[in-house]
């Protein structure tokens, strides 16, 4: 919707103007301008048009989606980098565990539960 509004604006005889009305009531910003007295050099109505209560449904629809998907794709993506820390790090204990048997071969035996 878009509303009219009406700004009554007077300039006194010294210059510096004085906002003597603003809203939409039509009738009532041309009372101030008629009430308006000799005090004034000037008076004068501004019609201003201004969108009021505007929305875009479309684009906070859109918007929301695009949001939704981006978080997905964050999501997806810190999956994929956790996936990959987590092999490497399977990958270094493998090869960690090899050079510890390298060095010291009886470690997996002191290492294992014995049965009793």
């Amino acid at each position: 919707m878009i509303a009219d509004n009406r700004i009554v604006v007077a300039i006194p005889p010294d210059g510096v103007a004085k906002v003597l009305f603003i809203g939409t009531d039509a009738a009532k910003a041309d009372a101030v301008f008629q009430a308006a007295g000799t005090e004034y050099a000037e008076v004068g109505i501004i019609n201003h048009p201004s969108p009021v209560f505007t929305r875009h449904p479309i684009d906070d629809k859109n918007r929301a989606e695009a949001d939704a998907r981006s978080a997905a794709e964050r999501e997806l993506a810190q999956q994929n980098r956790n996936k990959a820390i987590a092999a490497q790090k399977l990958a270094d204990a493998a090869r960690l565990t090899a050079e510890a048997k390298a060095l010291n071969p009886d470690t997996e035996k002191s290492q294992s539960p014995k049965a009793k």
